[in-house]
């Protein structure tokens, strides 16, 4: 029956003037009829969505891009005719035939629909059977990508809106959270299965606050078009892992490190799991030698008497050379009174990025592996003395800017009531850079690596039909603002290249405030990341930047009023894309 149906109509969509009266009639009885044969095939097996199936981005409850030809796609056995029929209540509106490609791919696009709702979306295949959607919308679909500031939901501690969210539900606002995985290889479906929601409190509080915030201010301005919000985020996350690693390729000072990955990635299927332990076991050894020497760095009577003074605190980037990734060992002398050695001690050395190990007198005294934390260790009783004290630091950084990067108040040895400055000249020597170098497990590569999250979160959206996104990350990339621009631009040209839309718009928000506050100008690389921000807001084609500096706090690198910061990116939004000129950007 497929295969006649097939014969018969040849354009990929069912004109509403397909030839004659008899040709029409004939059609339509027999789109009827494969429905038919297609609904009792599937009642008669209960695996039909196996192998036939739409993909990822389409479920109950899902939102359709209005108003232009909206990809459809999905899954079948090779080679097989595909018929998809879209209806409002018992009408049809769309019926489109298509052929899955060698590996089973099939994709329709449809004829332009406005918003409304609800849809019915059905796919048949022959004996295969149906697989029909329910409850779908048509209406503006809006990505909702980036790090911990644009994941953070109502368990976070919001400190506006959450009543909205506790109470209110939107039933033409739909949520879909896509699964937190990676991987090196391009995905066409989600690792764990995502579907949409209806915006309930529940689905809400589970949901990007920042997102959900601007879909309720777009709603309430929008009354007649449905949203549709993709949380598409990862905490801790640098814009390198969001691009592909063809984008990243161009950037011209990461043309190296690409093609190491790519290296890596070759190595690691040629090799797996086995090669890598290998591997692994051998760098460790390497990557520091004064870690594995006879006597180390920690040990009192090591002999540091070639080692470079430098004052602390100070990043790699501006004392080692710019780019360097690895391990430092530092070292200060301290001398103590026997009072002194015997009080209640702890060791402060403010915020280290990545990771540190603190040792006093040869003892381990404590480790971070937080870039933003503060550092503050007790001290056991018994390990100072009298006369001179050691105190060694050994600090590693993977990526971006590293070392000490806190005001010099914040390093300090606290004895008793006494507070001795560590904000002095220590001195240093830096071990092999880890760089790119260090062996990988691939099978779940770090959601920090390039173009890991893009790969396994990104790809299976393609080619989804979007009205826009909304991004909001830099913390992990400060300290690299210039390369920041870079990336950004790369990462708008790759989304919009892949995602259906056109150069569809793209709102970033600027970085709150952060860190300690200053009386007169400082170096700051959190208001150089500021800067570029809103220069790409301004300059990159179909974009802004909501400001937000003045929603941060201090000593907070999470602020908690994302309601204020939906509403700043849906006013942006409002304006320039909605083209209401009536609301004014904030």
């Amino acid at each position: 029956m497929i295969a006649a149906f097939f014969e018969l109509q040849t354009c990929d969509t069912i004109p509403e003037n397909a030839g004659t009266v008899s040709a029409r009639e004939t059609l339509s009885m027999n789109i009827k009829q494969i429905l038919l044969a297609a609904t009792l095939s599937a009642a008669a097996s209960s695996g039909f969505a196996d192998p036939l199936a739409f993909a990822n981005p389409f479920s109950d409850h899902a939102v359709l891009q209005r108003d232009g030809q909206t990809p459809i796609w999905g899954m079948a056995e090779p080679n097989a005719p595909i018929l998809l029929v879209i209806k409002k209540g018992n009408d049809s509106v769309f019926e489109a035939q298509a052929k899955a490609d060698a590996q089973g791919k099939w994709i329709v696009k449809t004829k332009p629909i406005s918003a409304g709702g609800p849809y019915s979306v059905t796919v048949a295949s022959g004996s295969t059977g149906a697989v029909t959607i329910s409850d779908v919308l048509f209406g503006d679909i809006w990505i909702c990508s980036g790090q911990s500031n644009m994941e953070m939901s109502y368990g976070w501690g919001l400190t506006n809106g959450k009543e909205d969210m506790e109470k209110n539900t939107y039933a033409d606002i739909r949520l879909l959270n896509v699964p937190n995985n990676t991987s090196v290889d391009s995905l066409t479906q989600f690792k764990s299965p995502a579907t949409w929601s209806v915006c309930t409190p529940e689905a809400a509080k589970n949901f990007s606050a920042c997102g959900y915030f601007f879909g309720v201010a777009l709603k309430k301005e929008l009354p007649d078009v449905p949203i549709g919000l993709v949380d598409v985020t990862w905490s801790g996350t640098y814009s390198q892992t969001w691009l592909s690693l063809d984008s990243l390729a161009t950037i011209p000072e990461l043309t190296d490190a690409v093609a190491q990955r790519r290296e890596a990635i070759v190595k690691w299927k040629a090799g797996g799991a086995e090669k890598f332990e290998k591997d692994l076991a051998e760098w460790e050894s390497k990557r520091d030698p004064l870690s594995v020497a006879a006597i180390k760095p920690s040990a009192l009577n090591f002999d540091d008497s070639a080692w470079t003074k430098v004052t602390l605190p100070i990043t790699f980037e501006n004392h080692i050379k710019k780019g360097f990734d690895g391990i430092v060992w530092y070292r200060l002398h301290v001398k103590l009174t026997a009072e002194q050695a015997t009080a209640e001690a702890k060791i402060a050395l403010g915020k280290i990025d990545d990771q540190d190990k603190t040792y006093v007198n040869g003892v381990e005294v404590g480790a971070t592996d937080i870039w933003s934390a503060v550092r503050e260790y007790a001290i056991p009783a018994g390990v100072l003395k009298a006369g001179d004290n050691l105190v060694s630091v050994c600090v590693t950084d993977n990526g971006m800017a590293g070392g000490f990067y806190d005001k010099p108040e914040a390093l300090a040895l606290k004895v008793g009531a006494n507070s001795i400055s560590l904000a002095t000249e220590w001195v240093y020597a830096a071990s092999t850079p880890v760089g790119m170098s260090k062996p990988t497990n691939l099978s779940t590569p770090d959601a920090n690596s390039f173009s890991a999250c893009y790969n396994a979160m990104f790809e299976p959206l393609f080619p989804l039909a979007v009205k826009g996104a909304i991004w909001y990350q830099g913390c992990s990339n400060v300290g690299g603002a210039d390369q920041y621009f870079k990336l950004f631009q790369a990462m708008a040209a790759d989304w919009r290249a892949h995602l259906s839309g056109g150069d569809f718009p793209i709102y970033l928000v600027q970085l709150a405030s952060f860190q300690q506050t200053h009386e007169e100008p400082v170096e700051s690389a959190w208001a150089q990341m500021r800067w570029i921000m809103m220069q790409l807001g301004e300059t990159v084609k179909n974009c802004g930047a909501a400001v937000t500096i003045d929603k941060g706090h201090h000593t907070d690198i999470h602020p908690k009023d994302k309601k204020t910061v939906g509403e700043r990116l849906a006013r942006l939004a409002l304006h320039r894309t909605y083209g209401r000129q009536d609301i004014v950007e904030a």
